[in-house]
């Protein structure tokens, strides 16, 4: 009856690793064509993203050069939608000036993906390259997602930088989950040095060419409490 009872608990928490592995991979499967609602709005902490362009290596994730990525609603804020869900679910819109409510609605701002030419990634895009690596500036519908990010105890989370190019949607996922630093109450800071693949769709697991390919970048996400 003992081995039986620890049998079943072995199960049990067995699925329950699984269950939570596919609600974190659907989650940021959803949160490709995400939408915010006026619930989600009143329910969100506002935020403020830094990426860290001087984290080593020459690619990566880097910013536009243009400083912290403000949400709208925050005092000097830019034309992007930033927040944290109270489950701790993060997205960044960096340009929110085709969303109809939010006109007008300040500095539009965009990401830098730096590749390295052996990826074949540069080839693929018909991008230049320079010093070993090629640039594609994420302009059209530029998103980063990551789940569970001030949970009392972060666990790793996924990350995915989202963007279009002119119909065609494209998503870059971390090829493991990111360690969470925790610098204070309101701020988390994610250091990834691992390698991400790249993949067009919202559905397809293959990827666009070659095989993962060396992405490191450094993040920082402030939630501001209201």
């Amino acid at each position: 009856m003992k081995k039986n009872v620890r049998y079943f608990f072995v199960i049990l928490a067995g699925l329950t690793v699984l269950a939570l592995a596919h609600f974190q991979s659907n989650e940021l499967m959803r949160a490709d064509t995400f939408t915010i609602t006026g619930q989600q709005q009143s329910t969100a902490f506002r935020a403020k993203w830094t990426i860290n362009d001087a984290f080593p290596g020459s690619q990566g994730l880097f910013s536009d050069g243009m400083g912290t990525y403000v949400d709208h609603l925050l005092a000097n804020g830019n034309c992007v939608i930033a927040f944290v869900n109270r489950d701790g679910f993060s997205m960044i819109n960096a340009d929110a000036s085709d969303v109809p409510t939010y006109p007008n609605c300040g500095l539009i701002r965009n990401f830098v993906l730096k590749f390295p030419a052996s990826s074949g990634i540069c080839g693929y895009f018909g991008l230049p390259t320079m010093s070993g690596t090629c640039t594609l500036t994420a302009d059209e519908e530029p998103r980063i997602f990551a789940n569970a990010l001030f949970a009392r105890n972060p666990k790793p989370t996924a990350f995915r930088v989202a963007f279009n190019l002119g119909s065609d949607p494209y998503r870059l996922d971390t090829d493991a989950k990111l360690p969470i630093t925790v610098e204070n109450e309101n701020t988390r800071t994610l250091t990834y040095s691992g390698t991400a693949t790249l993949r067009e769709g919202y559905s397809n697991n293959a990827p666009v060419v070659g095989s993962p390919f060396v992405f490191p970048f450094q993040v920082s996400v402030e939630r501001v409490p209201q």
